[in-house]
Order: C-alpha cells, then sequence, then structure tokens
C-alpha cells in the first residue's frame, strides 16, 4: 500500500481511497483484516479519536492524509494500531529525509478492531537495511485458531429416556437388547480374538439399535 504524498490533487487522493475500500469491501466479512503501508499519513495525538488511533502518535497534529486514513479507519471500524504502542521516539519514526534533518511516522499498520487485542506491538526497526528511505515497520500479531470439538455435519440421535422410568418399558428395552446382542457373531470371542476397542464399538451399537426399536 503507497497512498499519494501531501501536496497530490484531492480528486487523486479520492480515487485512491475509492480503490482502497473497493479492496477492502471485497474481503469476506469473517476474516482478520490487516492494512498497511506507507499512508504518508501523519496521525495526531487528539482525544477525540483515541479509540481509534490510541494516545502514542509521534506527531501533535494531524496532515490532511492523516485525517483522510483516521475517516477511513472509523468507517470500517478499524484500529491504527501503529500509533497505540509506547516507544522511544526512534522506533515510531519510518521516514527520513534525505538530508536527515526531518522524520515523521507516515507508515502505518490498520487492523479491524474486533482483533485489535491481538496486535501485540508495532515498531520501527531502524537496523534493518531495505535500501529506502523508510525503516521497516514490524508489527507483532498473535494469530488465534478456533479448535472445532465437533465433526462437521454430524448430527446428534436423542432418545426419551424418560420412558424407561415405567416398568412395562423397562421390560421391552432388555427383550430388546436380548435380541441385539444374538444377532452379533461370536467367532472373534470363541477364537480368542475381541478387542476391547471394537467390544465397544459393538456394545453402542446394539444399545442404539435397542434404544430405536423401543423409545426412539
Amino acid at each position: 500500500m503507497h497512498a499519494l504524498t501531501e501536496e497530490k490533487e484531492e480528486l487523486e487522493k479520492e480515487a485512491f481511497y475509492q480503490k482502497v475500500e473497493e479492496v477492502y469491501d471485497s474481503c469476506p466479512s469473517n476474516d482478520t483484516k490487516i492494512v498497511l503501508g506507507d499512508w504518508n499519513a501523519k496521525v495526531g495525538r487528539k482525544e477525540i479519536y483515541q479509540g481509534i488511533i490510541g494516545k502514542h502518535s509521534m506527531h501533535l497534529n494531524t496532515n490532511t492524509n492523516g485525517q483522510r486514513l483516521v475517516d477511513f479507519a472509523a468507517a470500517k471500524n478499524m484500529v491504527v494500531s501503529s500509533t497505540c504502542f509506547p516507544h522511544k521516539e526512534t522506533h515510531k519514526q519510518t521516514w527520513r529525509s534525505p538530508d536527515g534533518k526531518t522524520n515523521n511516522q507516515i507508515d502505518h499498520i490498520l487492523i479491524d478492531k474486533r482483533n485489535a487485542s491481538n496486535m501485540l506491538d508495532v515498531k520501527s526497526c531502524r537496523g534493518a537495511s531495505s535500501d529506502s528511505d523508510h525503516y521497516l515497520v514490524r508489527g507483532k500479531y498473535r494469530c488465534k485458531t478456533a479448535y472445532n470439538r465437533y465433526e462437521p455435519n454430524r448430527t446428534t440421535m436423542s432418545f426419551h429416556i424418560d420412558a424407561l422410568g415405567e416398568a412395562n418399558m423397562v421390560r421391552r428395552f432388555q427383550q430388546q437388547l436380548e435380541e441385539e446382542f444374538g444377532k452379533l457373531g461370536t467367532e472373534q470371542v470363541i477364537e480368542g480374538q475381541s478387542h476391547i476397542q471394537e467390544d465397544w464399538k459393538q456394545l453402542k451399537e446394539v444399545i442404539k439399535a435397542a434404544a430405536e426399536q423401543t423409545i426412539g
């Protein structure tokens, strides 16, 4: 991402941000969205925007590009995470002028607000050689993976177990169990080849079949 510089025409900037919005909106809504690059934007420390920009920007005042960036973040419910972490000035600076006299924080990382707490740190890496007048900006992100305890498309069968409180229903269930057990082959047991896991699997199948026949 490389935004237009401050002196460019407003129409050009409008077209740029419109393109950024189109790309952003084309992403699935459930995805984690991180937008980063050279925004040529100096973000100030306006208290009204602290929910979006934090309070650790290098700059006191916001330039025109910075206001556009803040407006974009607000419209898309994002956070400018690069101005949310306390660091020394040298670790906030992302660009240095050719004469070495001016340093600005104009490269930023934005993340959608619902995942903002997973962005653990953002800082500049001055020692890295990037063959550019910009410093590398490093973001540290904690990726959470969801664990699905259940198999997809798995259906759960429910039984009316309260019916087993009736004596007549208990007798019917016992009879059905005996019939289902009688259908099992006994060759493996006789030959001493029975295994616990296989036995348990068969037992569950018998109970399930009996329950379906009786109270399912």
